[in-house]
């Protein structure tokens, strides 16, 4: 699709942020995530950060049998979410979810990988710190791993 012109979209957080994201915190796991920068860099394709405010307030979490479900992400690539909403862990919980979006980070293809990705999670940082206030979450800080 990058090839054709396209566009796609990359969740980089995968198994692991779906199984550690925690209620109420505002994390992001991109430090060993890499290969969506990669892909971009490779392609000279824009890489545009965004973050959704509100994401982690959806559903109240748990880490109950987390060794286990940490186990079957590990093993099978499976991920078993533990969450419940409004009405169990089908409904989410009635919340403004604001989706935030960056300027495009430019490629030439040259780029060193570790500095296109340390450039992404810095882009990604701003944008949280620059939007945080006025969408109620001035108390929160954009927790990376």
């Amino acid at each position: 699709a990058l090839q054709k012109g396209q566009s796609i979209m990359v969740i980089p957080g995968g198994e692991r942020e779906q199984l550690l994201t925690t209620f109420g915190r505002d994390e992001v796991f991109l430090s060993s995530r890499k290969g969506f920068v990669k892909l971009a860099v490779q392609s000279q394709a824009a890489l545009v950060p965004v973050f959704v405010f509100g994401a982690s307030d959806l559903y109240w979490t748990s880490h109950f049998c987390f060794a286990i479900r940490l186990w079957l992400v590990k093993a099978l690539k499976i991920c078993i979410a533990w969450h419940w909403g409004s009405l169990g862990p089908l409904f989410p919980r009635r919340i403004p979810v604001t989706a935030v979006f960056g300027a495009p980070l430019q490629f030439n293809g040259d780029e060193d990988i570790e500095d296109a990705h340390d450039r992404y999670v810095e882009a990604l940082r701003q944008l949280h710190e620059t939007h945080k206030h006025e969408l109620g979450y001035g108390d929160r800080e954009l927790i990376v791993h």
